[in-house]
């Protein structure tokens, strides 16, 4: 029986053979494509970063070998794409500027900046969300919110729109900002030759493909088609970039198949019909250009065209498109690389350690010596470039998503769920079984691969049902993995659950140099203490730290511990809650968390461990 999946070449999950990631490297190829335009961004990149000696500062060479300025920047800067490049400051802040024989800085300081594929890019400000800006820097729009949902993330655009997260759902935008695909979606896909395929909130958490249905819009969010789960297993469609294909080519899905054991590639029309049936003969379709795509056999790369006809057979070690009618190889027992043509026919006669794309039609970079750069023409005659190059650069590598640096401290409290009974869901009333089931739906959208120690299998399989429920860990690296559904604020944050319903549960908000809330921690304390005095009585109050008792008949134990918020709810001895402890609390320093004793419950002490079962703590490499 076969099983189907598209292509993990279209996204995050992708874990491609190592050959095939230097494949692309060596060939210059893989700063500069995204998933679903690679030709399309080639075309558009202008200038390349260059050195002109050992040590000396960064400058801009055109793809043509003229150079726009030499000398000008101690980091290397970004390629340079429709008249703008990035460089970052001392500060480590990015800054934008034009290409200008003298640059020109336009704009402001920012944590993240995308390229100017289209006439706006994706930015960030310190603090702030992520906003759009125009070739001079203006905003144009401000991604904070889309029909109330807080926008976290938003890709680099392509084909004048891009992807973006609300909430935990996907949708897309153009370049005013306006959506075009209300984020509704758990997954979507990158814009792929004028299609997105999308997967609905509703299936979320949904482990049998059988039940699935995908949706294939087109750029205006109409639907296309839908594709049965049944029918194509396991496919899942991503949120990102930087490879080299997309998941649709000229109206085709790009397919995966398990055919004995083997990966098998081919193409399937929208209505399900083969465009090209899979064979174990392609165990990847690595990179497509017009007709054509460059394959790996599992053994070595070939060409093959749109109907499967094989054009070169599989017999080099590596190889990659360079413009849609020529290719760079190395062949085996070589240790270059040399122009091809689509006939299988050396271009030129030497060999050279790297080159780069034909990114304006007519010209390649080629590195021929370890300092010594040469320009191809598409017969493979050298030229020589305006100056001598000591280094050319590929660019700093730049993230797929540029996400919001703004932390709404109320609407993360909200998520919170503060009840007299308790928070998120768990309260002081419930048994084990019910804190089990609570756990269960909170932490179910965590990659089986997280859940050996993280998640359901986790909880389930260390607890007895029907006993007293002593403790219930859920750790740092299984709430982090939540990044993968849009968790905004636990993504940002180290947390750290411990629970136990009979007695006491809680978490931390942990802040590092990388963390969102850094700088909020005394805000995040402050609002949240406000909010636990609105539900009951202050028993004991320091400068930051107190217990608030709610007559539930629990209190909540909250503090301000450095690096740290806690937020405790159980039945605590109010004579061991050292609540003037934190009164010199700062955000450089993390303080030891005094954690009060419990009062006594009726039967708790006689408990065994033996009653309980053993509580298995997750190995350090997994945290």
């Amino acid at each position: 029986m076969k099983k189907f999946k598209f292509s993990s070449l279209c996204g995050q999950e992708m874990k491609p053979k190592a050959v095939l990631v230097r494949a692309m490297v060596m060939l210059g190829l893989m700063p500069l494509l995204t998933a679903c335009s690679g030709e399309a961004a080639e075309r558009e990149v202008e200038f390349l970063p260059f050195q002109e000696s050992k040590g000396g500062k960064w400058g801009l060479i055109g793809t043509d070998g003229t150079v726009l300025f030499s000398e000008e920047f101690t980091d290397e800067p970004t390629p340079a794409v429709n008249g703008r490049f990035m460089v970052q400051n001392s500060n480590g802040m990015w800054e934008i500027y034009t290409t200008d024989k003298k640059p020109q800085k336009i704009g402001g300081e920012y944590v993240q900046a995308g390229l100017f594929y289209s006439d706006v890019a994706p930015v960030v400000e310190p603090g702030q969300p992520v906003k759009l800006i125009d070739r001079d820097g203006n905003v144009k729009a401000t991604l904070d919110k889309i029909d109330g949902k807080a926008v976290s993330r938003c890709s680099n655009f392509v084909n004048g729109q891009a992807i973006v997260e609300a909430d935990g759902c996907w949708g897309a935008i153009d370049t005013s900002g306006d959506v075009v695909i209300e984020p509704q979606y758990s997954k979507l896909s990158e814009n792929s030759q004028g299609y997105y395929i999308a997967l609905d909130k509703k299936y979320e958490g949904e482990t049998d493909s059988e039940k699935l249905v995908y949706t294939i819009l087109d750029m205006k969010g109409k639907e296309v088609t839908t594709v049965k789960g049944s029918k194509i297993k396991d496919f899942r469609p991503v949120n990102t970039s930087n490879h080299t294909m997309g998941c649709i080519v000229q109206d085709a899905m790009i397919v995966e198949v398990n055919e004995g054991g083997k990966r098998a590639h081919g193409l399937m029309t929208f209505d399900g019909e083969w465009k090209m049936k899979p064979t174990t003969k392609l165990s990847r379709m690595i990179q497509n250009r017009g007709q054509y795509f460059v394959y790996h056999s599992g053994e070595a790369f070939g060409l093959i065209d749109m109907s499967g006809e094989e054009k070169i057979r599989a017999k080099y070690v590596m190889m990659g498109f360079l413009d849609s009618d020529i290719l760079a190889v190395r062949r085996s027992g070589d240790k270059g690389l040399v122009l091809l043509g689509l006939d299988d026919e050396q271009v030129g006669k030497e060999e050279y350690m790297d080159i780069k794309p034909f990114y304006d039609g007519k010209h390649a970079f080629a590195q021929a010596g370890q300092h010594d750069y040469v320009l191809l023409d598409k017969k493979g005659e050298e030229h020589k470039p305006e100056v001598d190059i000591y280094h050319l650069g590929k660019g700093p590598l730049l993230p797929d998503f540029m996400e919001s640096d703004c932390v709404d401290v109320d609407d993360l409290i909200g998520m919170l769920q503060l009840k007299k009974e308790g928070f998120l869901g768990f309260t002081s009333a419930m048994n084990g079984a019910d804190a089990i089931d609570q756990g269960n739906k909170m932490f179910a959208n965590i990659p089986k691969s997280a859940q050996k120690y993280h998640g359901s299998p986790f909880i389930e399989g260390n607890i007895i049902l029907g006993k007293v429920l002593t403790e219930l860990t859920i750790s740092t690296a299984g709430l982090t993995e939540q990044r993968r559904v849009g968790d905004r604020y636990l993504s940002y944050t180290s947390v750290q659950w411990t629970l136990n319903p009979v007695l006491s549960y809680g978490l931390n908000f942990d802040v590092d140099k990388n963390s969102k809330l850094k700088g909020k921690m005394q805000v995040l304390y402050n609002k949240l203490l406000d909010e636990l005095k609105k539900m009951g009585k202050v028993l004991m109050q320091g400068k930051n730290a107190a217990v608030i008792d709610t007559g539930a008949p629990y209190s909540y134990y909250i503090g301000w511990a450095g690096k740290q918020v806690f937020l405790f709810y159980g039945n605590y001895n109010l004579s061991t809650c050292m609540v003037d402890s934190y009164d010199n609390a700062s955000e450089n320093e993390l303080e030891f968390i005094q954690m009060p004793e419990l009062m006594g419950i009726a039967g708790q002490d006689d408990a065994s461990d033996e009653d309980y079962g053993e509580l298995e703590s997750p190995p350090a490499d997994d945290l």
